[in-house]
């Protein structure tokens, strides 16, 4: 077996903490030793059991969500408890179509606004032709209230 100078296999031979430098003894090593555990606090594990109190039960909003964020296809696929992480990545996708819709929705609302100001400018309405129809009303009614008040 060949023998590696390498700093990638010296790095390995240290993690393994095995004298050999040859990459495939590194390497059969590291399969055959027992997976790195993730930190209990993190994992949701408290003493080598899983804590049952982060699953969650989807109320009827939820369920809409994980249907929405195809989670699941059907009401009747929901299971009665669902991990957190099928929770969120459901909702992180039903934020991003809200998002998208929302998005729409404001295109599609000022095109609406533009063309329906178009249509009033072309049919002779602006608002400086409505302030001074509203002055006007104003000034009026400014002078028969001082006629009344005189009389």
């Amino acid at each position: 077996m060949a023998t590696l100078s390498s700093p990638v296999a010296r790095l390995l031979t240290r993690m393994a903490g095995r004298p050999s430098t040859s990459l495939t003894s590194c390497v059969r090593h590291f399969k055959s030793s027992k997976p790195i555990r993730a930190n209990p606090a993190q994992s949701g594990e408290i003493d080598g059991r899983s804590d049952m109190r982060q699953w969650v039960r989807p109320n009827n909003f939820q369920k809409v969500v994980l249907i929405i964020g195809k989670a699941f296809k059907t009401r009747a696929e929901i299971p009665e408890e669902i991990s957190p992480l099928t929770m969120k990545k459901a909702f992180d996708i039903f934020r991003g179509r809200v998002m998208v819709g929302m998005v729409l929705f404001a295109f599609v609302g000022s095109y609406v606004m533009i063309l329906s100001g178009r249509r009033l400018r072309d049919s002779g309405d602006s608002l400086a032709l409505r302030g001074s129809i509203q002055e006007e009303q104003w000034r009026q009614q400014g002078m028969a209230e001082k006629k009344e008040g005189k009389e």
